[in-house]
């Protein structure tokens, strides 16, 4: 009696021990639940430690409950094959268990790990598996998160229409629960996908409802996403300071919940934005932490995107070494990069053909002997048939392209011989009107003035001419008249060609120019400079200056201006010429396809230097802007030249 009292001692104390372990490991998995996604470093260390004691102490349960959660903990890190082989571990205890909502539950894990993987037929077969289970317990809850889930993979395959539908369902179901943990990600959700449907004001407003919630539970992993998003929106609708203020609090939160990959992601996207606002040194320095932090993560797609960007921004910045390297780099990740999709497609398809080869194997079953053999002799003769066909309609195709390519070949001659001639016939057309306009001044300007000057002087021959008094008015008068000769002579110089611009280059000229039109009191013009002292080559400045008098002898012509301001700024990138006045705009179309000369002069005047011509103007709407931008790479390969080699 008193052995038997002893062993029932044992074993009551055995079980309370017992009891006392599976309460401490409960107590741990719930420490790493409420923690995993505002310190998922913690989470891990309570998820292992979970299924450490499980294991000391038999509780299968719990120990496949801290598996989900270090796979959860790596799905937060986008370590995705980690994450799969805790999913895979904790789904294979559940099986054995029997736990159909752990299974369930499991399911859907591993579809959000396919999904990440770019696996989107075995997401959707996990999800829809997860599915089945739920809809027969009627588990509300579970069907939330399928529904998330779905939404997700129809995300991921271009479908935002029904993406928003599925969050949509997700958000009401957690709404109605009042679940204020998974609002704030629904509502986060909500706003990345009318992000992509470019519904900017849905953005702003699920956005400033998911922040509320995921600030009170402190979820700043989430909140991360939530600012990137907000930022992508910002940028691309032009507000480049409220991107810019986004960016930087998403920075923070990644930083703060040790989200290292969407660290990277978002230095990416701030140097996109440093890259469009020209602030190239900061989008460098972006690009480099993106590549950076991702390439350690193992990511992908940002090392191959980061580097890419590099590359052209060194080159830009003259720094070919720099350049040439990053290119090497950003050569090698994208093989890389198009490996990996390479074994996702062969992943797909083996799951694919796994399924097919199941189907065809009961298919065999019921089927005789027989009949296989004559499917087997059917099919093969149809294969050699369809090969036979794909040849030549292979064959076909090729002839076809080559045709199609020699096609466009000769309409590319065509159009560049046409465009040639049409450049031969402005500039010929610009050379007559000169020399018409040029024999005119002379005849009406310069003419009259010696007419004048001859008339003046024959009054020497009259009998008054004899008195000094007479003689003293006659030579002041043809003094005068000379004078006016004389200005009259520089002002045609200066029409065809500025001494000023050949002897003291394109800054000292476009003054003299902008001086002589507001003299002329029809318009005022400024001229403003900012550019050093170092003269341009002569074939630079003679177009600049050629384009700048025949833009502004246009807006005096038919743009009804009262102010022309001309500017003409360089930095280490570029030169720039503008050109802008208060007249009426016009359609910028009409003036590309128009028939006249001018954009014609103009454009053959840019094809010599390699300049850029951007013109900003909306009929109806007083105000025009014309711009020529000229890289100062173009600007040290263009030679020294002459008015004649233009001409020419």
């Amino acid at each position: 009696m008193k052995k038997l009292l002893c062993v029932l001692l044992i074993i009551i104390s055995a079980n309370h021990l017992v009891a006392q372990d599976s309460l401490r490991i409960a107590r741990e998995l719930l420490r790493s639940e409420v923690i995993r996604y505002s310190k998922p470093d913690s989470s891990l260390i309570y998820a292992e430690n979970a299924v450490r004691w499980s294991q000391e102490i038999d509780s299968k349960w719990q120990k496949a409950q801290g598996l989900v959660m270090i796979g959860n903990y790596y799905q937060i890190k986008l370590k995705s094959d980690l994450s799969m082989e805790y999913f895979l571990k904790a789904l294979a205890a559940f099986q054995e268990l029997g736990d159909s909502l752990k299974i369930g539950a499991t399911y859907i894990s591993l579809a959000q790990v396919n999904l990440e993987k770019g696996l989107y037929d075995q997401a959707m077969v996990n999800n829809v598996l997860a599915m089945e289970i739920f809809e027969s317990i009627s588990n509300e809850k579970f069907l939330n998160r399928v529904y998330n889930t779905m939404a997700q993979i129809y995300s991921s395959t271009g479908d935002y229409e029904s993406t928003a539908k599925y969050f949509l369902k997700s958000y009401k179901i957690y709404a109605l629960k009042k679940d204020t943990i998974n609002l704030g990600l629904e509502l986060s959700n909500l706003a990345a996908v009318h992000q992509y449907l470019k519904n900017y004001d849905s953005v702003a407003y699920y956005y400033e409802k998911a922040v509320y919630f995921l600030t009170l539970k402190n979820n700043v992993g989430v909140l991360g996403n939530a600012n990137l998003i907000m930022a992508n929106s910002q940028q691309a609708q032009g507000h480049f300071a409220e991107s810019e203020a986004y960016y930087k609090r998403a920075l923070a939160n990644y930083q703060k919940a040790g989200i290292a990959m969407r660290v990277g992601d978002t230095y990416f996207n701030y140097g996109t934005l440093k890259d469009t606002l020209g602030i190239t040194q900061e989008a460098i320095e972006f690009y480099e932490k993106a590549l950076m932090i991702s390439k350690k993560e193992g990511g992908t797609e940002i090392p191959n995107l980061a580097s890419q960007k590099l590359k052209l921004l060194y080159a830009k910045l003259g720094n070919y070494k720099l350049a040439f390297e990053m290119s090497l780099l950003n050569d090698t990740l994208e093989s890389n990069f198009m490996s990996l999709e390479k074994q996702q497609l062969i992943a797909s398809l083996e799951t694919e053909f796994r399924t097919k080869e199941k189907e065809q194997q009961i298919a065999l079953q019921q089927s005789a002997l027989s009949a296989q053999e004559a499917r087997l002799e059917r099919n093969q003769a149809l294969i050699i048939g369809l090969a036979l066909i794909a040849l030549l309609l292979i064959a076909l195709v090729v002839l076809v392209k080559n045709r199609s390519k020699k096609k466009e070949q000769l309409i590319k001659q065509e159009a560049q011989l046409k465009l040639r001639e049409a450049e031969l016939n402005a500039v010929i057309n610009s050379q007559e009107k000169e020399r018409n306009r040029f024999a005119r001044d002379l005849h009406d300007g310069f003419g009259q003035l010696i007419s004048v000057l001859k008339l003046n002087l024959s009054g020497l021959t009259d009998k008054d001419a004899q008195h000094p008094e007479k003689r003293l008015e006659v030579f002041k008068n043809g003094e005068s008249v000379i004078n006016d000769m004389y200005a009259e002579l520089r002002s045609i110089c200066f029409d065809l060609m500025p001494q000023t611009l050949v002897k003291k280059g394109i800054t000292t000229a476009l003054k003299e120019f902008g001086d002589r039109i507001t003299q002329s009191k029809k318009v005022v013009c400024e001229v403003i400079v900012f550019s050093n002292k170092e003269r341009l080559p002569e074939i630079v400045e003679i177009s600049l200056f050629r384009i700048c008098q025949e833009w502004v002898n246009n807006v005096m012509k038919y743009a009804e201006a009262s102010h022309i301001t001309i500017q003409l700024t360089r930095d280490e990138a570029e030169l720039t010429l503008t050109v802008e006045d208060d007249g009426k705009g016009f359609d910028a179309e009409l003036f590309y396809s128009g028939k006249g000369n001018g954009w014609k002069n103009i454009q053959t005047r840019l094809n010599l230097i390699k300049g850029e011509f951007d013109l900003d103007t909306t009929q109806g709407r007083r105000g025009t802007m014309m711009t020529v931008n000229l890289p100062d790479a173009s600007i040290k390969q263009i030679p020294t030249s002459t008015e004649s080699e233009i001409t020419a």
